[in-house]
């Protein structure tokens, strides 16, 4: 990041996907921090994540965070899918909770599509219960972990917009029990 660009006025640098990285995502932040906290006026970092609740909050309050809003999503999706039915935008757009990669992974039935319905199978599951509903619907992640770990991800935003919602926040249109 300090060497000047060669040809152009800036050089950009953007770590996409900030968020998969599970185990070393805080040593990656703490890393990062230095150059965040003073980069050099030639320079210019792009961080992305499904979330910015990963993200350190020395990193937060260091940075401009950029997000859309539901109606934006939906907005967006609308113009890029005009043959998909409203409902199932809608749809998209509460699973993603926004999230515009989100939604449109979910609209692709790409594997966050699927970590959507195992979260919310849990969550029906724990909401009945029932510990048999409860193995059932983890057994279909079996020998894939990736949408295991994604899907306990959707489970615990879950859990923690329930629990916010219980304490008296306001609601926020999540992937929640159906």
């Amino acid at each position: 990041a300090p060497v000047a660009p060669n040809e152009a006025r800036m050089k950009v640098y953007i770590i996409p996907d900030l968020d998969l990285s599970v185990n070393t995502v805080i040593q990656v932040q703490n890393i990062l921090l230095k150059v965040i906290e003073e980069p050099p006026e030639h320079t210019a970092i792009i961080l992305t994540a499904r979330s910015k609740e990963i993200f350190l909050p020395t990193i937060i309050s260091r940075v401009l965070s950029l997000g859309m809003t539901e109606a934006e999503s939906m907005e967006c999706l609308h113009e890029k899918y005009p043959a998909v039915a409203p409902a199932l935008i809608s749809e998209a757009v509460s699973a993603g909770r926004g999230n515009i990669g989100r939604c449109v992974e979910y609209l692709e039935h790409s594997q966050f599509f699927d970590s959507v319905k195992l979260a919310r199978g849990l969550c029906d599951a724990m909401c009945g219960g029932n510990e048999y509903d409860v193995l059932k619907t983890l057994f279909v992640a079996d020998g894939k972990k990736t949408l295991l770990r994604e899907g306990l991800s959707l489970f615990q935003e879950i859990l923690r917009d329930s629990a916010a919602f219980r304490l008296g926040g306001e609601s926020e249109k999540s992937v929640s029990c159906a």
